[in-house]
């Protein structure tokens, strides 16, 4: 992914409120390179629809892009000049307000890995998801806007397992198998890591030195000796280590 913006306040608040959660998922910012995300500006080609200045995704292929996404992010600054209180403002992002989780995690997810409408994927999803109806990719409208409600069901359900509102991980380990990816989690102070959501238990906890941490050589070894390693992060809000690989070398930068 690539993003772009005009204000740095909008950058540093999608740094430290957005990207952590999102990396989480796997959707580190090397993950899906001919997406462009525009904090806060227009993209090139905008085309200036009724709704253009809501957040979405935008699919129409370019030369540069598949798909482009245009995400608010709302600054400390210019939420105290509308009246909000600084708790509010922090409780706000604390609440994620901007819908990139929903555009990202959701509609270029299914966009970009589910195939045709109906497809063996996107029944598998919908199953996976606890569904029992049938997905409906029949075109609806409310007010200005199209939509496909199976698309939207999608992207809501996956916006709340990013934000930490749901936990689907059987879901998240087949959208990850689609991906090709591997995700270890490990907390500073426990002995405990995730591996594509399962459980595991190391011999000791992992060290926090002054903030700065190890990382175990011989299990991160079994763990990925048959993946690439691909990206790592720090996710300040729950104190934790992040590590991704993956295979498929077309969802990724070099």
């Amino acid at each position: 992914m690539k993003i772009f913006f005009k204000n740095p306040a909008d950058y540093k608040v999608f740094e430290k409120w957005y990207y952590p959660i999102l990396f989480r998922q796997g959707f580190s910012q090397r993950l899906f390179p001919r997406t462009g995300i525009f904090l806060e500006m227009q993209y090139p080609d905008w085309n200036g629809g009724v709704n253009s200045n809501k957040e979405h995704v935008n699919p129409n292929v370019t030369s540069q892009y598949d798909f482009r996404i245009f995400s608010r992010m709302v600054t400390k600054e210019e939420a105290l000049a509308a009246g909000w209180t600084e708790k509010m403002y922090k409780n706000s992002l604390k609440h994620r307000i901007s819908s990139l989780p929903h555009e990202l995690g959701g509609h270029v997810v299914h966009l970009k890995l589910f195939g045709k409408d109906n497809s063996e994927i996107w029944q598998k999803v919908w199953k996976l998801m606890g569904r029992t109806d049938k997905p409906d990719f029949k075109p609806a409208k409310a007010g200005d806007y199209w939509y496909k409600p199976a698309y939207e069901i999608f992207a809501n359900y996956m916006e709340d397992i990013i934000e930490l509102r749901k936990e689907n991980i059987p879901l998240m380990q087949y959208i990850w198998e689609l991906l090709g990816i591997e995700i270890l989690i490990f907390t500073l102070g426990s002995n405990i890591y995730y591996r594509n959501g399962v459980k595991k238990k190391m011999d000791r906890v992992l060290p926090n030195d002054n903030g700065r941490t190890f990382a175990p050589i011989r299990l991160l070894i079994d763990e990925f000796k048959d993946i690439k390693f691909r990206d790592v992060f720090f996710n300040w809000e729950h104190n934790e280590v992040i590590l991704i690989g993956g295979n498929k070398d077309e969802f990724w930068e070099n």
